[in-house]
């Protein structure tokens, strides 16, 4: 296993070492987002997914205003609702 591990690595080793990612424009988005917003965008930075639920609890803040800024930050393009109320970061 760890022989195919190997082999696959060496395979792809390079294969996107010319992608650059675009952190420019994510931390330009990231600097006209209010308290909430930005709470909710480390959240969703830091793990794969998060349903609607789970982001109500851990920030503790009003349903309406985190629905509220979860509408804008997907018309923004910074996160991605899925379906079954979860979310992702983009």
């Amino acid at each position: 296993m760890a022989q195919l591990l190997r082999n696959y690595q060496q395979k792809h080793e390079g294969l996107y070492s010319d992608y650059v990612p675009d952190t420019e424009q994510k931390i330009k988005d990231f600097d006209d987002l209010d308290g909430l917003s930005l709470k909710i965008c480390v959240l969703l930075e830091n793990e794969k997914k998060i349903h609607a639920d789970t982001l109500l609890e851990t920030l503790g803040e009003d349903a309406m205003e985190v629905a509220g800024a979860l509408t804008e930050l997907c018309m923004r393009n910074i996160i991605k609702r899925l379906p079954g109320q979860y979310y992702e970061f983009l």
